[in-house]
C-alpha cells in the first residue's frame, strides 16, 4: 500500500530541491521555485528499512520476533524505539506505525511513545539508551542523505 507523505518535511528533499533551483538559475539565468506536490513513501520506506535493520542488530532479535505478541522486556523496548523514531523523526502516522509493529492498535503506539517520553524526561537508563540510539540513527541517515546528494 502506498501512502502520501509531506516531502517538504524531509531534509534531504529540501536540500535536493534547493540545489536544483540554484543549478537551474545558474544555467539559465531564470529564477525558479520548484513546488513539490507529494511523493510515495519510497524514501521514507528506505529509512524505515534501515531503522528496522538497526533495531534488529541492536537488540539481537529478528523483526519477526520484535513484532510478535508480547509486551515485556526487550521486544517491547525494540518496538518502542521503532515507534518513537517513526513518529518523532520520520513524521509517520500512528496508524501506519501500529501496522508496522505487528498490526497493533494505534493506542499501543501511543503507549510506546508515552513510555519512551517518560524515560527520556527522567533520564533513566532506557532514556539514555534511546537518546544514544537516535543519535546513531541520525548519523547513519545523514551519511545516507549525503551519498544521495552526490
Amino acid at each position: 500500500m502506498q501512502h502520501r507523505v509531506n516531502i517538504m518535511q524531509m531534509p534531504i528533499v529540501q536540500k535536493i530541491i534547493s540545489n536544483a533551483e540554484e543549478k537551474i538559475t545558474q544555467a539559465t539565468g531564470v529564477t525558479v521555485k520548484l513546488i513539490p506536490t507529494g511523493i510515495t513513501n519510497a524514501e521514507v520506506r528506505s529509512q524505515k528499512e534501515l531503522l528496522k535493520e538497526l533495531i534488529e542488530n541492536y537488540f539481537q532479535k529478528s523483526w519477526k520476533e520484535i513484532v510478535a505478541a508480547g509486551k515485556k522486556g526487550v521486544v517491547f523496548k525494540a518496538r518502542s524505539f521503532y515507534a518513537w523514531i517513526c513518529i518523532k523523526h520520520l513524521n509517520q502516522t500512528l496508524t501506519i506505525t501500529a501496522d508496522e509493529i505487528g498490526n497493533r492498535h494505534h493506542a499501543s503506539v501511543i503507549n510506546c511513545i508515552k513510555v519512551m517520553k517518560n524515560n527520556l524526561s527522567i533520564n533513566n537508563a532506557d532514556g539514555i539508551e534511546l537518546r544514544d540510539f537516535i543519535n546513531q540513527f541520525e548519523k547513519i541517515t545523514a551519511t545516507t542523505d549525503e551519498k544521495l546528494q552526490n
